[in-house]
């Protein structure tokens, strides 16, 4: 983080954050809930899952790669997300750690001179750290262990989101604004999160949820005006204020449940979504994203909220990867094949992945091709074809996800469980393309003997993925399968 960055600002986050740990743990008995004794319960798909990974991210060291730095993140990220999530903390406690760690870990990192000499030093940990997060997360979701919900990591990403795109696309003074703004947002996000529990009952009117996103705009007014050290962040603050009262207007949308069809309240939020995405990039850019994405940190439940937070922070992802990587300056050129090839690919994978998790009982085997698609297929798209498409195919799946995400309900009455993990895919997979970017450039110089190679090692590891997922599948043969929460709307909860 840059040495600039308001010390204030600092001390009011963590004093925010540290002061809410402690409240929800001690003055609300949180501790009477921990049960250490399911880490050990848990283990075993923790390690199946991020061993294999790490072992990947490692055996770049054989191709001189610097990926290989982001294993420890990675595994790190991971580990600490499966212990708090094991041991029985809720889910607003884990948000508030998680994040005070994605601030932390900003803050120890190198910046300046020595991320502008080595990128390396910066993009890895924080890639590596994003993906520990959503990678256990989406397991963590699938397995039901212990619940499947977005809330807890929805801050973390959104800090992390905002650390890599202003270090690495945005000029170095409007990075700190975008930084600062952020952070902003999110400690006010936090605050509201805490008070509007006693507020929001009872209010049929809506008038206590206006009265609440005209406080968290004020709120942080006073923040950029006397912490920030910017101009012009007014409207900034108007679209906050617009990103806190749409959040609690999906929620109420999830909640009325009974009073419109389920392809009315789906159509309903992907307008919400899809206004809100236009007008924050055409006046903003993607930090008119991210703004929206950290007011939706107030969301105590999952639901549509949620889904739109992660979607705004897979948006900027993806936008990383085409300002860096794409070679296009005006963008993919849907009329060159690959182009149009991979567009499809990402939404047909998306379409497959929603009937998967609709019909597929064996948790474990899903999460597994799904989770292994999102490793393989964008890293194999970079190296043997190049930017461009591999771009395309990441637009193609965010958008695919966030329609279905809001419309499964609709198109699966009754069995719509678990759909809203569809958006954590193409975060999963932006992840890996970006930590993997070197493919580009060897995919490029490779010649057809090394890409005759490449595609053997993806056959052998998708082999070795097939027999491991067997093996686990003949262990429990003759086992009753563990009951899946399968409710009407559970997205919708």
């Amino acid at each position: 983080m840059n040495d600039k960055f308001p010390q204030l600002l600092l001390y009011l986050f963590f004093g925010m954050t540290a002061f809410l740990t402690i409240w929800r743990f001690v003055r609300e008995k949180e501790y009477k809930l921990l049960a250490p004794k399911q880490v050990v319960a848990g283990l075993k798909p923790f390690l199946l899952t991020v061993v294999p990974i790490a072992a990947l991210l490692l055996a770049g060291y054989l191709g001189s790669m610097q990926l290989t730095a982001a294993a420890p993140y990675f595994a790190g990220a991971a580990l600490l997300s499966f212990i708090l999530s094991q041991i029985g903390l809720s889910a607003e406690v884990r948000s508030l750690i998680l994040l005070m760690g994605a601030v932390g870990l900003s803050l120890v990192l190198p910046h300046g001179e020595s991320v502008t000499e080595n990128a390396s030093v910066l993009t890895q940990p924080l890639l590596g750290t994003m993906g520990g997060l959503m990678t256990w997360k989406f397991i963590e979701n699938m397995l039901h262990k212990p619940e499947s919900r977005l809330d807890d990591i929805m801050a973390p990403m959104v800090w992390l989101t905002t650390m890599y795109w202003s270090n690495f696309v945005t000029a170095r003074v409007s990075a700190l604004i975008s930084q600062e703004v952020i952070l902003s947002t999110l400690l006010v996000s936090v605050f509201i999160r805490w008070v509007q529990p006693i507020l929001i009952p009872n209010d049929n009117a809506f008038l206590k949820r206006i009265m609440l996103s005209l406080t968290a705009g004020l709120a942080l007014l006073i923040l950029t005006t006397k912490v920030v050290t910017g101009s012009d962040l007014g409207s900034m603050v108007w679209l906050a204020g617009a990103g806190f009262l749409t959040t609690y207007l999906l929620q109420s949308l999830d909640k009325n449940v009974d009073d419109a069809p389920n392809l009315a309240r789906g159509l309903k939020n992907i307008f919400l979504v899809g206004i809100l995405t236009l007008v924050a990039t055409r006046l903003f850019g993607m930090q008119g994203l991210l703004i929206l994405a950290a007011t939706t940190v107030v969301a105590p439940i999952p639901g549509s909220a949620l889904i739109a937070g992660l979607y705004w922070v897979g948006r900027v992802l993806v936008e990383a990867f085409i300002n860096q990587y794409v070679p296009n300056v005006t963008g993919m050129n849907l009329q060159h094949g690959y182009t149009t090839a991979a567009m499809y690919a990402g939404l047909v994978f998306i379409i497959v992945a929603t009937l998967f998790i609709k019909d597929m009982k064996d948790r474990r085997l899903l999460s597994t091709i799904l989770l292994s698609s999102m490793v393989i297929a964008p890293a194999g798209v970079s190296y043997f074809l190049h930017g461009e498409p591999a771009g395309t195919l990441l637009v193609s799946m965010g958008m695919g996800a966030v329609l279905l995400s809001y419309l499964a309900a609709a198109f699966f009455p009754g069995h719509a469980a678990d759909q809203e993990n569809l958006i954590v895919l193409p975060i999963i997979g932006t992840v890996t393309a970006l930590t993997s970017q070197e493919l580009l450039q060897m995919g490029n110089d490779a010649s057809s003997n090394d890409r005759l190679i490449g595609m053997c090692w993806i056959g052998g590891i998708i082999v070795m993925l097939a027999i491991v997922s067997r093996v686990l599948a003949s262990k429990d043969k003759g086992k009753p399968q563990s009951t899946q929460a399968i409710s009407v709307e559970p997205i919708n909860s």
